[in-house]
């Protein structure tokens, strides 16, 4: 009986999973790469990688590598999701980083990406930190099903209050954030609203922030369900003839101009009669200005993404001369990874010899 219980005690010993160490930089290099190549692949990925990213980090857990796949409003990230994981095994990726770590990575990539070739692109600063722990590493696809996410039709306080809540983000650094949705677009088969933001989806600048301003562009409120009254799917629509127009949600809307409390139901006033919001300042520096826009959006994202209770994030270690600078799933275990089970082993010898 004695022996049993050891033996199950060792063998509980080498199973357990220990906490990756922080890769070193050459190994994130190589890494970063594969989350590149999917963004050549498929250039919808870039802003899916950081909504992605965004939608991980919403709740008491964090940005843990997993979502619920049964909450309508991660619709449409499973797509992402499927990528990431056949990069994730193929590259044997789970050696080097959790699959929380590569989410937000690859999210970083994203938007490097898709500032390269902006103005100001180097006040974008965004530096990556490792050690997130996945929830599950056998079941990515399941996380707490009571996450709430922010409501499209909030208003400026709604909105400011939900980022402070969830991410501990002033209203500053929540504006900055919500610039986020310069990349990419709606889509009415997963959430009901429809059309892109701004034009060039894949470029990352403050082309949102011009865009609520401008008045020329002659913004109404559209339904897009056909009621006039308690619709779930209001947007601001740019008022032009064509197949597709640019859109803003109220929550948008929303960071520059007072609208009504009841935000579900539609405006009595047209754009050019709203009033101002608290925000309406900021919205204007960032309209104004790339280069400010680009660092307060760092340091907001930053705060986002490090959303880790009770885990304390790594920088990447220097590779220096001795790195094992070696592809994910080549890495050598450490001494350290093989001398304790072995040890345990070589007591259990000695303790069972005595046993009989």
């Amino acid at each position: 009986m004695r022996v049993l219980l050891l033996a199950a005690f060792i063998a509980s010993a080498v199973a357990a999973p220990s906490a990756l160490a922080a890769p070193f930089q050459c190994q994130v290099d190589e890494v970063a790469k594969h989350c590149d190549d999917l963004i050549k692949e498929n250039l919808e990925n870039l802003p899916g990688f950081v909504r992605l990213a965004f939608h991980d980090c919403v709740g008491g857990n964090g940005c843990n590598g997993c979502l619920d796949l049964s909450n309508g409003d991660n619709a449409g990230m499973e797509v992402y999701m499927d990528r990431l994981e056949d990069k994730y095994d193929e590259n044997k990726i789970q050696d080097v980083m959790s699959r929380a770590d590569f989410w937000v990575l690859c999210s970083h990539v994203a938007i490097n990406s898709g500032a390269k070739f902006v103005t100001d692109a180097d006040s974008l600063q965004l530096n990556m930190k490792f050690g997130r722990q996945d929830c599950n590493a056998d079941d990515p696809d399941q996380t707490a099903p009571t996450d709430k996410y922010p409501s499209p039709h909030g208003t400026y306080a709604m909105t400011t209050d939900f980022f402070n809540k969830e991410f501990g983000l002033t209203v500053n650094e929540t504006v900055a954030l919500i610039g986020a949705h310069t990349l990419g677009r709606a889509r009415k088969e997963d959430s009901g609203f429809s059309n892109q933001w701004v034009d060039g989806e894949y470029t990352f600048d403050n082309a949102f922030y011009r865009d609520i301003l401008d008045a020329s562009l002659d913004w109404v409120q559209v339904d897009l369900d056909g009621n006039d009254n308690d619709t779930d799917h209001l947007q601001w629509s740019q008022n032009k003839t064509g197949e597709a127009v640019n859109m803003m949600l109220t929550a948008d809307m929303c960071l520059a101009f007072d609208i009504e409390s009841d935000a579900s139901k539609k405006e009595n006033r047209g754009y050019d009669e709203l009033g101002d919001s608290p925000g309406k300042t900021l919205v204007q520096i960032y309209a104004e200005s790339n280069k400010i826009w680009l660092a307060d959006f760092s340091v907001a994202y930053t705060k986002m993404v490090e959303k880790t209770p009770n885990i304390q994030l790594m920088a990447a270690q220097p590779d220096g001369e001795n790195a094992p600078c070696k592809a994910p799933g080549a890495t050598t275990p450490s001494s350290s990874s093989t001398l304790f089970p072995s040890f345990l082993l070589c007591i259990a010898a000695v303790m069972i010899t005595k046993l009989f």
